[in-house]
C-alpha cells in the first residue's frame, strides 16, 4: 500500500479516511480511532507509513465489529492481538497489500 485509501467499503458503509496532525479520543491523544457516528477512521499524520497500516487495519477492525455487529468482550484487546497478525498474514502471503 503505497498511500493510504481515502475511503473503505464496509458492508454497505463508505467509511472515510482522514489523517490529522492530531487524533483526540476523551481528551487523550491516540495515533487513531474510528468515529462510528461519523463513519470515520482518523489517523495521525505524523505516523510512519508503517505504522499508519496498522492503525488502518486497527480502527477498519473497530468498523467491522461495529457495523456487523460482533459481539466482543474486551474489545480493544482483541483488535490489538488482531491487527498485527492480520497485516502479516497479508504481507508474507502478498494479498492485496504492499
Amino acid at each position: 500500500m503505497k498511500r493510504l485509501p481515502k475511503k473503505l467499503k464496509i458492508g454497505a458503509y463508505k467509511i472515510k479516511v482522514v489523517l490529522k496532525d492530531k487524533v483526540m479520543v476523551n481528551d487523550k491523544e491516540q495515533d487513531g480511532c474510528y468515529d462510528s457516528g461519523r463513519y470515520t477512521i482518523e489517523i495521525r499524520r505524523g505516523a510512519s507509513p508503517q505504522r499508519k497500516r496498522i492503525i488502518l487495519l486497527h480502527e477498519a477492525l473497530h468498523c467491522l465489529i461495529d457495523i456487523y455487529n460482533i459481539p466482543v468482550k474486551n474489545e480493544e484487546k482483541v483488535v490489538e492481538m488482531l491487527d498485527h497478525a492480520i497485516l502479516a498474514f497479508l504481507l508474507d502471503n502478498d494479498i492485496g497489500i504492499k
